[in-house]
């Protein structure tokens, strides 16, 4: 039986690298991207798709999530509306 060269690193001398603050939003901007890319690959008509199309669209989907976060009222409805749909399920 031989013995393997490689050891695992001790606690103490392992580093950890830094976390990234950014990270989530940069993973989800390169999810969309590739989405986009993908329909656009596997698209029949790429002649078809325009740019300014799906530019609006990304634009309109960013302010409603900006909307849905972001805004109080809009929150609080929705907190709101999640109590009673958990009220029904609970007495369901």
């Amino acid at each position: 039986m031989t013995r393997s060269a490689w050891t695992a690193p001790s606690p103490k001398t392992a580093r950890r690298s830094p976390p990234v603050p950014f990270l989530p939003q940069l993973q989800s901007a390169f999810g969309l991207l590739a989405l986009i890319g993908l329909a656009f690959a596997i698209s029949e008509d790429r002649r078809a798709v325009r740019p300014r199309t799906v530019a609006l669209a990304l634009a309109l989907t960013v302010a409603l999530a900006l909307l849905l976060l972001k805004v109080p009222g809009v929150t609080a409805a929705f907190s709101g509306i999640a109590a009673g749909v958990d009220a029904v399920a609970a007495a369901t």
